[in-house]
């Protein structure tokens, strides 16, 4: 699949108004993040919505609603929603249902950078190899 350019503007259009909203590429599609948390995806014909595990289960009885799949593994909390099997008023319902479960997810925090992946934690404990001089 591919980017929809018309898609996501009226999804980012549907957005306007909610703070601490970004986008990035992800997945083949456009990423659309609330204060760092992912709370929808767009690609062509598609979204994917992050309703929490009871919205999006309760979301699965509407028409062009399937559980998000990644890697084999069902995403709880997620669905796509199929824009030529749902309509307007299912779309609509359902990212408002988006916007508000992103209310209750508290702003990620910015991660350092240039300082590796234990950033912040705690250093690594000396293994066996540690010990060894050269020879």
């Amino acid at each position: 699949m591919s980017r929809d350019p018309d898609l996501e503007g009226w999804m980012l259009g549907e957005l306007t108004g909610v703070p601490g909203i970004s986008t990035r590429p992800m997945f083949g599609g456009l990423g659309i993040m609330r204060g760092g948390n992912l709370i929808a995806g767009v690609r062509a014909g598609r979204l994917m919505l992050r309703l929490g595990p009871e919205g999006a289960d309760e979301a699965l009885a509407l028409p062009g609603v399937t559980p998000m799949v990644h890697g084999g593994r069902r995403m709880r909390g997620y669905v796509f929603v199929e824009l030529d099997a749902a309509d307007d008023e299912t779309r609509d319902r359902l990212v408002a249902r988006a916007i508000m479960f992103s209310e209750t997810l508290p702003d990620k925090v910015d991660k350092p950078t240039g300082a590796g992946p234990r950033a912040g934690g705690k250093p690594r404990k000396a293994g066996p190899r540690a010990s060894r001089t050269g020879g």
